[in-house]
């Protein structure tokens, strides 16, 4: 796929692909993990609810995209939402690690880079090219650190559970999540496909109801309902830009 792309192509747009790849696949990773090693995950969750916020501010400075003033106003009440789903949860939250802080900070704007720099390679490349690509230059970006920590892992103390969870993360929640992505960027644009980021921590409360009958407690039911809110707000609020239809779009 990587060469039917340079050779269909060449090296016109290799230099937004390893811009986009860096920023969204590596710095945005080493960003995500090493807030959570840092500081709570309940705060580097509370913290990445901002991404909608800084995609529409770049797109907007890029002149990409355009979103009304109401927009601003529905991404602190999506804030507002998820704040309330943790709360729920019985989520702590420690501000006291500076570096903790600003790597959770730098990956929701990590994230809102990618997702809004993405948006004119899909105007030329399907999603399942921008995927690839983009996962063929992050990942050298992250082995840098990661080969010789995935050397010096005791993969024999891997429970079951342990392997079956990294499989869903590589394809699931890397690979299908990333094309899935691309493809809702292209067809909606940046700031809609990013405003319905905030909605991932209360799914994450009615999938653990389902899967492991965890109650579910009135302030993630309000919390979720607030979180809607503002979605739908949000969304409402971008000026809609509707791409061309590509035929190799899956």
């Amino acid at each position: 796929m990587y060469l039917t792309f340079m050779k269909e192509h060449g090296l016109e747009h290799l230099p937004k692909f390893a811009i986009a790849g860096a920023i969204g696949i590596a710095i945005n990773q080493y960003a995500f993990m090493y807030a959570l090693e840092a500081t709570s995950a309940s705060t580097v969750t509370l913290v990445f609810a901002t991404t909608p916020l800084w995609a529409a501010l770049l797109a907007r400075a890029l002149g990409w995209e355009v979103v009304r003033p109401l927009f601003w106003v529905a991404v602190p009440i999506s804030f507002a939402g998820v704040l309330l789903v943790l709360i729920g949860e019985g989520a702590t939250f420690t501000f006291d690690s500076v570096t903790g802080i600003l790597l959770a900070l730098g990956a929701p704007l990590t994230g809102g880079m990618y997702s809004v720099l993405a948006r004119p390679l899909l105007r030329t490349y399907s999603a399942m090219h921008v995927s690839a690509v983009m996962m063929l230059i992050g990942a050298p970006l992250i082995g840098i650190l990661g080969v010789p920590q995935a050397l010096a892992q005791d993969w024999g103390a891997f429970a079951p559970s342990s392997w079956a969870a990294m499989l869903y993360a590589l394809v699931g929640a890397l690979i299908l999540a990333n094309l899935f992505w691309f493809v809702a960027i292209r067809r909606a644009g940046a700031s809609r496909a990013v405003a319905l980021m905030p909605l991932q921590p209360f799914l994450g409360v009615l999938f653990s109801a389902v899967l492991l009958g965890e109650r579910i407690g009135w302030e993630e039911i309000a919390g979720g309902a607030v979180i809607i809110a503002g979605v739908t707000l949000a969304v409402r609020s971008v000026v809609p830009v509707v791409p061309a239809h590509d035929p190799r779009e899956i």
